[in-house]
């Protein structure tokens, strides 16, 4: 329930969420808050922690998405100068699973753990428009509970050119002088985007024009 929110939520409405009494959740939630799960926000609010994800990022697999994305992130760094991102899907929410940083004296990246929600992203926009269609209307309802001004038709409309295309190269929602491109990272048996490869490509001045000129 606290991971689907954006915002904090109260002890009273996480019982009427879940219809069940102060009484039965008591207990939970003040377990959960000791271990560190979730966190008191303005002393009668709460709010989901990083711990699960954190300890998800650390459990080892065979062969992890990340083990096979970060040796061509820093290829793609290293020939870009530019970070490089691997964004997975978490509910309506896009995060930042992993990164490498720019090997150039100048550059920007997001930190590990970073959410936006799907449709606030460059890179939520490309796992969006991959997503498995059983999966779809359901999502795109929990948005438009969040965001009910979201216009459906022209979203539809940009998910199917991202499909025609097979990637995104878009201004920054958020910065300037920033450009994102990402990249859906496709599994063999469906197409369906397993996470995704993300750019933040800063638009540099022209090397020519950085100096300055004296007398």
């Amino acid at each position: 329930l606290l991971s689907s929110k954006n915002s904090p939520i109260t002890f009273q409405n996480i019982c009427s969420e879940l219809n069940m009494t102060k009484n039965q959740l008591f207990r939970t939630i003040f377990t959960l808050h000791a271990k560190g799960y979730i966190e008191k926000y303005n002393s009668d609010k709460y709010m989901i922690t990083y711990k699960l994800f954190t300890m998800g990022l650390k459990t080892p697999f065979k062969l992890s998405l990340g083990e096979i994305a970060i040796p061509i992130m820093k290829e793609i760094s290293k020939l870009s100068t530019q970070s490089c991102h691997l964004i997975v899907r978490s509910g309506t929410q896009m995060v930042v699973s992993n990164r490498v940083e720019n090997p150039d004296f100048l550059g920007f990246s997001v930190r590990v753990g970073h959410r936006k929600n799907l449709t606030e992203s460059t890179s939520g926009l490309v796992l969006l428009a991959y997503l498995p269609q059983a999966e779809f209307a359901n999502v795109i309802e929990s948005i438009s509970a969040i965001n009910p001004y979201l216009d459906i038709k022209s979203l539809k409309k940009t998910l199917q050119d991202i499909r025609d295309t097979g990637y995104l190269i878009h201004e920054s929602f958020f910065l300037d002088s920033i450009t994102d491109i990402s990249i859906p990272i496709l599994n063999n048996a469906d197409l369906e985007a397993v996470g995704a490869i993300s750019i933040p490509y800063i638009n540099r001045k022209n090397s020519d024009k950085r100096g300055i000129k004296l007398g």
